[in-house]
Formats: C-alpha cells, sequence, structure tokens
C-alpha cells in the first residue's frame, strides 16, 4: 500500500486533459462519489452523472473519439472496467455497476484522482495485472518473439513482475494493449 498512496490525489482538481475531458485518473474518483450512494447503474448513467458531478459543460460531454464514441463515455467506461477488475466495483449485471465496500474505502479519501498504479493497493488488480502479464508473456513465446521456458509470472511487493529471468511493467500489458487506448 505505501507507494500507491504517495500517488493518489487529495483535494484540489480533478485531472483533466488538454482537451478538457477528465483524464481516466480524474475519472474514477468522480465515478465513486456518483456511486457511493450504492446503486445499481448502466454506464450511460454513471457517464450523465459523472458529467453531472464534476460540472462539465455540454461542450465538454459532446467530444468524440474518432469511432464516434463520447469522449467522457470513452474515459469514464475505461475507469468502471479498471475498477471492475480491482473490485472497487461490482457488476452483479451485464452493463449495470454498483460500488463494492472496497470502492467505498477508496471514495472516503476524497481523492480527485487515482490511477491504475495506485489500484495496486488492492489484490484484485494485482492479481489482473499478473493474469495481463502472463497473457502477454505466452503471446509472445507462442509467436516464437521469447524463448522463456517458464511462462509463470510472479509479483514482488513493489508491483514488479518477474517471468523467468525477465521483467515486465505490468502497466505496459494495459497500456500496450490498443484496446486500453484513449
Amino acid at each position: 500500500m505505501g507507494t500507491s498512496r504517495k500517488r493518489a490525489q487529495r483535494g484540489g482538481m480533478a485531472q483533466f486533459a488538454a482537451d478538457g475531458v477528465p483524464t481516466i485518473d480524474g475519472c474514477r474518483p468522480a465515478v465513486l462519489r456518483l456511486m457511493s450512494d450504492g446503486q445499481l447503474r448502466p454506464l450511460k448513467d454513471i457517464v450523465s452523472g459523472v458529467a453531472g458531478v464534476m460540472g462539465l459543460s455540454e461542450d465538454v460531454v459532446a467530444q468524440r473519439v474518432s469511432s464516434g464514441q463520447g469522449r467522457l463515455e470513452n474515459r469514464v467506461g475505461w475507469a468502471c472496467s479498471s475498477m471492475r477488475q480491482a473490485g472497487l466495483l461490482e457488476r452483479p449485471q451485464h452493463g449495470r455497476y454498483k460500488i463494492s465496500d472496497d470502492g467505498q474505502v477508496v471514495h472516503a479519501r476524497g481523492l480527485t484522482e487515482y490511477s491504475e498504479l495506485d489500484q495496486k493497493e488492492w489484490p484484485a488488480w494485482r492479481d489482473y495485472l499478473l493474469e495481463l502479464a502472463e497473457r502477454k508473456e505466452r503471446q509472445k513465446a507462442e509467436s516464437g518473439v521469447s524463448t522463456e521456458s517458464s511462462n509463470h509470472a510472479k509479483m514482488d511487493e513493489l508491483g514488479t513482475v518477474s517471468v523467468g529471468d525477465s521483467e515486465i511493467d505490468p502497466l505496459s500489458a494495459v497500456s500496450d494493449n490498443p484496446l486500453c487506448q484513449p
């Protein structure tokens, strides 16, 4: 838990990108703030709720990514997805989210941003990162890129993943994934 707490930002303003839309790290606390009432919500209601909680203008909410999806919808969707993997949100029904007890713990901190690195404090997120790292290493081995004989990943207390003799940055497993790009 030590290093993650240093990176999470308390008070002040949420982190915004140059386009004026909150970053994924800035969306996570707003999602938790909205969801702290314990209600089950579909993603579209979470997106509109985050816009309201953060006081975003219609111009900011109207921005689109190249696929046509709303930029805020994209970032809130990624925030919800990663927090579900970390165990901060639950998804008891397809496309509908609810805050978990661990999510309430993070919400109570009053953060303005919460990153994937910060989420390493939660065992479910570390397990997910290990799974991604192992999958990435298996794909390398199957394509002949890697000659590692062991596909068993291990994570130390600082969050560094080791596979055989090599170390992998588990966040690169997420950031190198084209599906995880904003």
